[in-house]
C-alpha cells in the first residue's frame, strides 16, 4: 500500500574462543608441581553461532512514521575438550517498535522499544571449578538460561532558531528478566564460592535527562541547564545461616548543572 513498507533482515555471526589453563599438583618425589590435576585443568575450544531473522512493518508519513517488528534469534554454543564435549541450543523471540511524530521542523517526539536477549558465555555454562584465585572460587552452571531485557527510550526535543533556544528531555528505561548473577557462599576456611544462576527477580535501571539552552534576551549571554536523575537496583544472593538470602540494593542519583 501507499507509504507502507515491509523489511526482512538476516544476520549470521560466529565467535570462536579457546580456554587453556594447565593445573598441577605438588609431587613429593620430585619436589615439583608436575602432577596434572585433571579436575581443575581447562583445555577447551568453543564456537558460539548466532542467527537473527527480523521482519518489520513500517509506515512513513509527512508528520509521523512508525515501525513494528519481530525477530527470532537461534543460537548454538559448542564446547570441545578433555572428553567433555557439550552443545547448548537456544532460541529467542524479541519484539521491536518505534514511533516518531514531527510537530514542526524543530520539534519532535520519538518513542522506541526493543527487546534483546543475552546468551550465557561459555565460561558461565561450563560446570567447572575455577580456582585461579584461591580466595574466590567460581563455578559454572550448565542449566543457565539467556536473559531478556526490555528497552524503552523516549525523547522530546524542541527549538526556536530565531531565539537561540533549545529544550530536550529524554528517558531511558531497562528491565531485565532472568539476569545471570553470582550466588555467593563461604567455606569453613573463609573461601568465597560463586556460582552463576538466573535470578527470578527483575533488575531495572531508569535514566531521565533534561537540557535547556537559551539566549538571555537580546544579549550575547546564554543560560544552560542540565539535569539528570537515575534510578537502578541490584540483586545478590548470599548464604547465611544455612540458607540463601536475597539482597536488593536500590540507587538514586540526582545531578543538576547550570552555566551562564
Amino acid at each position: 500500500g501507499k507509504n507502507y513498507f515491509i523489511q526482512f533482515a538476516y544476520r549470521y555471526a560466529v565467535n570462536h574462543s579457546n580456554t587453556l589453563r594447565n593445573t598441577y599438583d605438588y609431587n613429593t618425589e620430585t619436589k615439583r608441581y608436575d602432577i596434572p590435576d585433571e579436575e581443575l585443568t581447562r583445555d577447551y575450544s568453543g564456537d558460539f553461532t548466532t542467527r537473527r531473522y527480523e521482519l518489520s512493518f513500517r509506515k512513513q508519513e509527512k508528520k509521523y512514521n512508525f515501525m513494528l517488528g519481530l525477530s527470532y534469534q537461534p543460537s548454538k554454543t559448542e564446547s570441545k575438550g578433555r572428553d567433555k564435549d557439550t552443545t547448548y541450543t537456544l532460541g529467542n523471540f524479541a519484539p521491536t517498535a518505534r514511533f516518531i511524530y514531527k510537530f514542526t521542523d524543530t520539534r519532535y517526539l520519538k518513542i522506541t522499544y526493543r527487546g534483546t536477549t543475552k546468551q550465557p558465555t561459555l565460561n558461565q555454562l561450563l560446570p567447572l571449578v575455577d580456582n585461579s584465585n584461591p580466595l574466590v572460587i567460581q563455578v559454572g552452571n550448565d542449566k543457565l538460561n539467556p536473559s531478556f531485557t526490555h528497552n524503552l527510550d523516549l525523547e522530546y526535543r524542541s527549538g526556536k532558531r530565531n531565539r537561540f533556544r533549545w529544550f530536550s528531555i529524554s528517558f531511558r528505561g531497562r528491565y531485565n528478566t532472568n539476569s545471570i548473577i553470582n550466588r555467593k557462599s563461604y567455606t569453613e576456611d573463609g573461601v568465597q564460592v560463586r556460582r552463576y544462576i538466573n535470578s527470578d527477580r527483575g533488575v531495572y535501571s531508569a535514566d531521565l535527562r533534561m537540557l535547556l539552552n537559551s539566549r538571555l534576551g537580546q544579549t550575547d549571554f546564554f543560560y544552560n541547564l542540565w539535569t539528570r536523575a537515575a534510578l537502578s537496583n541490584g540483586i545478590s544472593y548470599i548464604l547465611e545461616e544455612g540458607e540463601f538470602k536475597e539482597n536488593v540494593t536500590t540507587n538514586l542519583n540526582l545531578t543538576v548543572n547550570q552555566r551562564f
